[in-house]
């Protein structure tokens, strides 16, 4: 598995990414979120460029799942390095840290005047959707090594 890193981030980016979409649509619907973290991707790419909402969406869900796989190339090099012990304590933990990448420093990197604002009760939901991300990808990570699906 570990031969081919970029290939198991595809997959452990993709899933734990898409996983992180559907919760977030999941929230959205139920009320607890207004604007789900995809949306806010595309949002920041659109820039003010006026687009309908489901391109935005579109464009921010595809990002998102880039941004994904790029982040879960990180963990599983973080991983081998470190090691594999803990290894759903070490996703939260990284779950946690995309957070802070999310939402304070890559929109301050990109843009200092975000047209876009997340309330704060939608932050909090954002680093639980966060902490699913990190543990997801612990999970997919751990059977793709013992199930040995890439050998």
């Amino acid at each position: 598995m570990e031969k081919d890193t970029f290939f198991t981030a595809f997959l452990v980016g993709f899933g734990s990414t898409a996983l992180e979409v559907i919760i977030s649509l999941i929230f959205k619907y139920t009320g607890l979120i207004k604007t789900p973290l995809y949306f806010f991707v595309g949002k920041l790419a659109v820039g003010e460029i006026s687009a309908k909402p489901w391109i935005v969406a579109i464009i921010g869900i595809l990002g998102h799942l880039l941004t994904g796989m790029f982040f879960a190339f990180f963990f599983i090099l973080m991983l081998q390095k470190w090691g594999r012990d803990y290894i759903y304590i070490k996703g939260l933990c990284y779950g946690g840290l995309l957070w802070l990448f999310h939402e304070v420093i890559i929109p301050n990197i990109i843009t200092s005047d975000i047209t876009l604002k997340v309330s704060a009760s939608s932050q909090f939901w954002h680093f639980f959707d966060g902490l699913i991300w990190g543990i997801s990808a612990a999970f997919i990570f751990k059977y793709l090594q013992e199930r040995r699906v890439l050998e």
